[in-house]
């Protein structure tokens, strides 16, 4: 029974072992209604795919330097693409992380901002 990023989400092991079962590409795209683990999901196929041990098996072994730098939300090879309110919520930025200093200034979008779209292109 594998494990979604030390999270037990049963429902969601047949979406993870199909995933990874699949080719791998340049990006995933997840999207479902809020609250069914979605993130979680996509997390756990990113981790096993940067995993050097497992290989694209979940779990993720969690040891090796491609864990290690997952865990650290550092892998050059990870870019979750976010709406800037789901980052915050999540703890990917925090309100002083936001874009061009822009902390205070406006409301963190609930969108996928444009400047975002254009960085994730630009770092791939």
């Amino acid at each position: 029974r594998a494990r979604l990023v030390n999270i037990d989400l049963p429902w969601l092991e047949q979406a993870l072992q199909q995933a990874l079962q699949r080719s791998r590409g340049h990006a995933l795209l997840i999207h479902g209604p809020r609250g069914v683990g979605q993130f979680e999901l996509a997390l756990a196929v990113a981790g096993a795919w940067l995993c050097e041990t497992h290989r694209g098996a979940a779990p993720a072994c969690g040891q090796c330097d491609g864990c290690r730098l997952f865990a650290a939300r550092t892998h050059p090879d990870l870019r979750p693409l976010l709406p800037e309110v789901l980052q915050l919520e999540l703890g990917w930025i925090t309100d002083e992380d936001t874009p061009d200093g822009e902390a205070g200034k406006r409301k963190p979008s609930k969108d996928i901002r444009i400047d975002a779209v254009r960085d994730a292109i630009a770092f791939t």
